[in-house]
């Protein structure tokens, strides 16, 4: 893993399967232009990261044969494969803060099991399996040796059923009565994220008519490894909160959508403090809609993948990104950019 020398320059990463083939691509936003990083022909990538260091782009993909882990640095050398399963054996998968781990999930007919990889040295290490099956996958990584886990059933990482935390440093083949469950929340809307020194978890949980009068949003801070909604910062009955994102110490990013009006203009993005003051509309989701050349700007959304600020937020701290679009802190409408084509994917943010 060779490292290059990054400049100072904001670049979104996203891809793009089309034609038989998958394309990584960077976003420079200072001249608006998207440019290829690398080409991989009779390849889907399903799901794709950005590192710590803002050097490699780390994929799961897909060919007709087999599904695999795959590395490749963001000016597209050094393409490489890291493990491979067959193509009845889904992987998912988490890179460590540290880029010194990489927790994935297989899951076949009958049982899921979860694989701790180091991709400097190769080792492979066998660490719970999950006997009772269901699509249990990583979510993120709260700090080097804890693992959110989570029951994906909606197939999105945003919205697992619930909420499990794995210690990686209790070593292989734990048994089940070490998965910790953290939350459940049943049918409600929920969202997660975690503090950047991984003290904190921010819960959100969006309540409809008939559990509440009119529909409720509440943010949570709790300890990262406290079991339920303990701490209650901020209630709101006139946004309903789907997602939640970690932008700093102090700020928190929300995604508004109220299910009962999707043109009400207090849908949108705002952010708000980690003590759950100063709620502030960064836009509207009707005033992006409407100032917008296309008739598909923008999939409303965080990064599905990766929940680490460099996944959702320039590295200078600037710009902020939801679906396929992207805006700055400062203000102002929000831009797409590449194109409104439906299989763009975001990765997350790097410098040139």
């Amino acid at each position: 893993m060779p490292g290059i020398t990054l400049g100072s320059q904001q670049e979104v990463v996203s891809y793009r399967n089309a034609s038989g083939s998958a394309t990584i691509n960077e976003f420079d936003v200072q001249s608006k232009t998207l440019s290829p990083i690398v080409r991989v022909d009779g390849e889907t990538i399903h799901s794709a990261q950005i590192s710590q260091d803002g050097q490699w782009v780390f994929m799961v993909a897909q060919t007709n044969s087999a599904w695999a882990l795959q590395l490749v640095r963001v000016d597209g050398q050094d393409l490489q494969t890291l493990y491979c399963a067959s193509a009845i054996q889904k992987l998912s998968a988490q890179w460590s803060p540290n880029q010194q781990q990489i927790i994935f999930s297989q899951i076949s007919a009958h049982e899921t099991q979860f694989f701790l990889l180091n991709p400097i040295s190769g080792t492979l290490q066998a660490e719970y399996t999950d006997a009772d099956g269901g699509d249990m996958e990583p979510l993120t990584w709260l700090d080097n040796t804890h693992v959110y886990l989570g029951i994906v059933n909606s197939g999105l990482l945003y919205e697992p059923a619930d909420l499990y935390v794995l210690d990686t440093g209790k070593g292989a083949h734990q048994p089940q009565s070490d998965l910790k469950m953290l939350l459940g929340v049943g049918d409600n809307l929920w969202s997660f994220d975690c503090s950047l020194d991984g003290k904190t978890t921010y819960s959100t949980i969006s309540e409809e008519p008939p559990r509440a009068n009119t529909f409720k949003s509440t943010i949570f801070a709790q300890p990262a490894l406290a079991v339920n909604f303990t701490n209650p910062i901020f209630i709101s009955r006139t946004i309903y909160i789907t997602e939640i994102r970690v932008v700093n110490a102090t700020t928190l990013m929300i995604l508004a959508e109220d299910p009962e009006n999707s043109q009400s203009s207090a849908n949108g993005l705002y952010t708000v403090h980690t003590d759950g003051s100063g709620l502030k509309q960064l836009v509207s989701e009707s005033s992006e809609l409407s100032s917008s050349s296309s008739s598909q700007p923008s999939t409303w959304t965080f990064n599905v993948f990766s929940q680490y600020t460099w996944s959702n937020f320039s590295r200078n701290g600037e710009y902020y990104v939801d679906g396929l679009s992207y805006g700055s802190f400062n203000g102002g409408l929000m831009t797409t950019y590449g194109s409104s084509f439906w299989g763009d994917a975001l990765v997350g943010w790097t410098t040139k």
